[in-house]
């Protein structure tokens, strides 16, 4: 097998493992719903507490699977032979940028708490 190749594999099998990590924020994400839920009907505060590290966890580790985005991106530009590759390429780590920062935004959020009280600040 040649060197492409067995690099093309190992993305491969990162991406898997990537998909893994999508699906326990997925649940997570929902149990984080429930602990907010509980809080709601039940003015629990330990399930505020709970929502909210659950979320922060989810948002952290998106962070780094964005992240991760990037630099493949980043380092999978290829040399461009038309104008139009060029500038999809260019547009491909433009969007990666884009998912970093909006991560990094909700991260803030989150840690800062209620959103609709940083918004009326």
């Amino acid at each position: 097998m040649s060197a492409d190749i067995l690099k093309r594999l190992k993305v491969l099998k990162i991406g898997n493992y990537v998909y893994g990590i999508f699906v326990a924020i997925s649940l997570l994400g929902f149990y984080a719903n429930k602990k907010e839920k509980d809080y709601i009907f039940e003015i629990d505060q330990n399930g505020a507490k709970k929502a909210h590290t659950a979320r922060m966890i989810i948002l952290i580790v998106a962070i780094l699977v964005y992240i991760y985005f990037l630099e493949n991106r980043i380092s999978n530009r290829t040399e461009a032979e038309t104008k139009t590759q060029k500038f999809l390429n260019n547009l491909d780590v433009l969007a990666a940028i884009l998912f970093v920062i909006g991560a990094a935004i909700s991260l803030y959020l989150e840690y800062r708490g209620d959103e609709s009280a940083i918004i009326t600040e």
